[in-house]
């Protein structure tokens, strides 16, 4: 290959180029030449047109060089219009080996020398880093283990043969019970090529940073979730009737969870297709709204629900274990941290002291609600709320 030394005025641009190149991009191939001098010949056509080299030559031009070294192809018509794109075309297929790219420009960058002669500005750093952490990231959850399931938890197989045969969804709180139960479940029926769908109901009034936590959840663990908003917000439901939810019946739950989920997983069911509900439910979690069993049927209308509650018959310490391990994975709703007990409506008046507690520090505006409701609201039955605000409101 002979190289020759051509005047640039002689260089003839090739009138069917297809790439354009940015005043940016001459700037830095410019400061590029300055700095390391011409290292890359201009490519011309037998016909005498440019090739591969058109950005240079505009850099030399823009530099105020007058000859430039230029090879001269063998190649005309057809063949060199089609060099013409293969050369752009093949530098953009390039990849790069984002590791050592990564360590070879922060060896570069000891402030010696300009470390955008490189051709990459501050932007694209920042860009290739943010490229480099997703990459890190992708990799770690690739390599993490397979999780065991352990002997603590049972599946049973008829329980398993049930879920091949129905509808599964998750209703889904976001809370520890609710994702330790999801961490156990997701993993066995992904292995069993069992679909589900995760419910989140809106009602309007959560804890901030719950659904945040819910949406979040799903998509580390492939899930399909919906946030179910077809049912009253508490305030709507409640304001007309200028009471708060019944201490002895707890009509909340059904009117603006239970009845809205319900209607919107029937909403999914092919006309014969039966519904299995996977929920965090615990032995010692039992309530006149829930019997005291792992797997059971209810009636909705005239349609049968059966719930499954994975975790009824774990032990405390089986839990705690299964519980720690999702921790250590995922991570829990950040609210226990800032010293909640439990996921729930933030105007719940069925919460703890310490969740009161928590939501006069943390949540203040909102707890002024509380107490403004509370003066404004007939209380139906003795409730922790009503018995929080007499003795510390």
């Amino acid at each position: 290959m002979e190289i020759k030394t051509v005047k640039i005025n002689e260089l003839k641009p090739h009138p069917k180029n297809p790439r354009v190149h940015p005043d940016s991009a001459i700037d830095k191939l410019v400061r590029s030449i300055k700095e390391f001098g011409w290292t890359n010949p201009i490519l011309v056509s037998a016909d005498g047109y440019i090739l591969a080299g058109h950005a240079r030559l505009k850099a030399a031009e823009k530099a105020g060089i007058q000859e430039v070294p230029v090879v001269y192809l063998p190649l005309e018509g057809a063949k060199a219009e089609a060099y013409l794109i293969a050369d752009n075309r093949l530098q953009d297929e390039t990849d790069w080996d984002l590791t050592k790219l990564k360590d070879l420009l922060q060896e570069l960058d000891t402030g010696d020398f300009d470390i955008e002669i490189t051709g990459f500005d501050e932007d694209e750093l920042n860009k290739l880093l943010r490229q480099m952490e997703e990459e890190e990231k992708k990799k770690e959850k690739r390599e993490k283990p397979k999780r065991v399931i352990e002997q603590d938890f049972r599946l049973e197989p008829e329980i398993l043969e049930e879920l091949k045969q129905k509808r599964v969804f998750f209703t889904f709180s976001g809370g520890r019970d609710s994702s330790t139960a999801a961490y156990l479940m997701i993993p066995i029926l992904k292995e069993h090529g069992i679909e589900f769908e995760m419910c989140f109901v809106d009602t309007g009034v959560e804890i901030p940073s719950t659904q945040e936590y819910v949406v979040r959840f799903a998509e580390h663990f492939g899930a399909k979730l919906t946030i179910v908003r077809g049912g009253p917000d508490f305030f709507e439901y409640y304001e007309p009737k200028k009471r708060w939810p019944s201490a002895i019946y707890r009509d909340c739950i059904g009117a603006i969870i239970n009845d809205p989920v319900n209607k919107y997983m029937f909403s999914q069911l092919e006309k014969e297709e039966k519904l299995i509900i996977i929920r965090g439910g615990r032995a010692d979690q039992t309530t006149s709204l829930s019997k005291g069993e792992k797997i059971y049927s209810l009636q909705s209308g005239k349609r049968e629900i059966r719930l499954f509650n994975p975790l009824f018959d774990l032990s405390e310490e089986a839990f705690e274990k299964y519980k720690q391990a999702l921790e250590e994975e995922f991570g829990l709703w950040e609210g226990y941290q800032k010293g909640f007990v439990r996921t729930a409506c933030w105007c719940c008046p069925f919460q703890t002291k310490q969740q009161y507690d928590t939501i006069k520090k943390e949540l203040p505006f909102l707890w002024e609600i509380l107490k403004r409701k509370a003066e404004e609201w007939e209380f139906i039955g003795d409730t922790p709320l009503e018995k929080y605000l007499a003795k510390y409101g």
